[in-house]
């Protein structure tokens, strides 16, 4: 049974704690407690320990606590400022002032990587807005008329050039009530069912039509319809063609003209060729039957002169002939057949009567497309050129093609005496020729008439020569 009740121990252990005494007073005070009393007070001492833990515990929780506000708050002011750069970036680029940067720390968060994108954003936004204002000054500045409209006809987008011709009030418009304008009857490509099938095909149309512009007066316009990708329209583009159809009159006027002055060149050629012929021949026969008929009482001098009288009034023949030759030239599609120029030449070269000292080598030649009897005379005066002139007992003419930077070549060359650089260009001259007139039976229009022949086909005819050492002829067709 015990001494004391656990209120008389509890009071018992608060006055020895208040007591002062020291451990080994207590020891002998606790010696004489009751074995109850001692494990009562064994147990406080226990959670009292418990209690003193406990408070360490939470005294360390509480301090980390503090610090992880004190976190809390440098974060909070942290994202607080972040929010606000953001949201400063985000109304710059919605007042399109691409300037502004959001900051971007070393920190690698949500927010450096908002910003980040942000200024991105705002640097795509700019390069396209200046691009879109680009485009924009481009679309103003036209000097060309520039509509779209829709597949129904109704304008929605016009420019400066397309208000002057037809005023101001083509926005929201029908396309139809500006065009039907025209002093002409086909506009139907401004139909409605039209420009469907243009939008529907993707197809591009190309027209011209003359249009009543602001100030009453009609205007040509040359017009482009083109299928818009993105929506339902058709773009418009039309160019003011005044200029290009006063040029186009003019030089109408200067066709007629000059296809007028050609007929009367060739009317006058044939007729100097026939009527002038006439009396030439017969100046021709008069002084031959003098010189037969007087050929007892003549003299030297006298003989002398009347051939000089056959010889220039067969001259003067020969000029007509090559007159109206040369005026008859042109090419005629009707004329234009295969021609296989190895009989062409060879035929040419039969017909010339060459020479025995004269030898003509012919290589193989191709067939062309031309008249035929357009290439018998350029073979027929550049062979016979060659033929007439050569100073050698051993002439040679050479007929052949070749390649250069030029295409397809044709050439007709021979050792004779050569040309000088100084007369390349008077040979191809009409009537001109290198030796005298008593010295020459060259009435000097052979090569011109192959040059207007070549130049005809869209080619051209040159000369490669050496003074002594022969002469080369070379030619294109096209």
């Amino acid at each position: 049974m015990s001494l004391l009740s656990n209120k008389d121990v509890k009071e018992l252990i608060r006055l020895l704690e208040g007591s002062g005494k020291n451990a080994a007073e207590l020891a002998s005070l606790m010696n004489g407690l009751t074995p109850e009393l001692i494990e009562l007070l064994n147990d406080n001492q226990k959670k009292l320990k418990k209690v003193e833990q406990e408070n360490k515990r939470l005294t360390a929780n509480l301090e980390l606590a503090h610090l992880k506000i004190k976190d809390y708050e440098v974060e909070a002011a942290y994202g607080k400022n972040r929010l606000k750069n953001v949201i400063e970036m985000l109304m710059a680029l919605a007042t399109l002032d691409f300037n502004k940067q959001a900051s971007v720390t070393d920190k690698s968060d949500e927010y450096d990587g908002l910003a980040t994108g942000l200024n991105m954003l705002g640097q795509e936004l700019k390069a396209s807005t200046v691009s879109i204002n680009y485009l924009e000054d481009i679309f103003q500045s036209m000097t060309e008329i520039l509509l779209v409209v829709d597949d129904k006809g109704i304008i929605h987008t016009t420019n400066p050039a397309a208000r002057s011709i037809f005023g101001d009030k083509l926005q929201d418009n029908d396309i139809h009530s500006f065009i039907t304008e025209s002093s002409n009857v086909s506009v139907k490509e401004f139909t409605t069912k039209e420009l469907k099938n243009i939008i529907r095909d993707g197809k591009v149309v190309r027209t011209e039509i003359i249009c009543k512009n602001t100030r009453g007066t009609y205007v040509p316009l040359a017009i482009q319809l083109s299928p818009m990708q993105s929506s339902k329209g058709v773009v418009i583009i039309a160019r003011d063609v005044s200029e290009r159809k006063k040029a186009e009159q003019k030089q109408k006027e200067l066709i007629d003209n000059l296809e007028r002055s050609n007929d009367e060149l060739r009317q006058f050629a044939y007729v100097a060729s026939h009527d002038l012929k006439a009396p030439l021949r017969a100046i021709s026969m008069l002084a031959q039957w003098v010189m037969e008929e007087s050929a007892e009482v003549l003299n030297n001098d006298s003989r002398s002169n009347l051939d000089m009288l056959v010889e220039r009034a067969q001259r003067m023949y020969s000029f007509l002939d090559g007159m109206l030759a040369y005026s008859r030239i042109g090419i005629n599609q009707e004329l234009l057949q295969e021609v296989d120029l190895n009989k062409v030449v060879n035929s040419v070269v039969l017909s010339l009567n060459v020479p025995a000292g004269v030898k003509v080598k012919t290589h193989e030649l191709p067939t062309v497309t031309a008249a035929e009897v357009h290439m018998i005379q350029v073979f027929q005066n550049l062979i016979s050129n060659a033929i007439k002139y050569l100073d050698k007992d051993n002439g040679k003419v050479e007929v052949g093609v070749t390649t250069s930077d030029c295409g397809t070549c044709f050439y007709v060359q021979d050792n004779g005496p050569g040309i000088d650089k100084a007369f390349f260009d008077k040979i191809f001259i009409i009537f001109q020729t290198l030796k005298e007139r008593d010295k020459s039976e060259s009435t000097g229009i052979g090569l011109t008439i192959v040059k207007k022949i070549l130049e005809g086909y869209g080619g051209r005819i040159w000369l490669e020569s050496e003074v002594g050492k022969g002469s080369c002829f070379y030619f294109t067709l096209n």
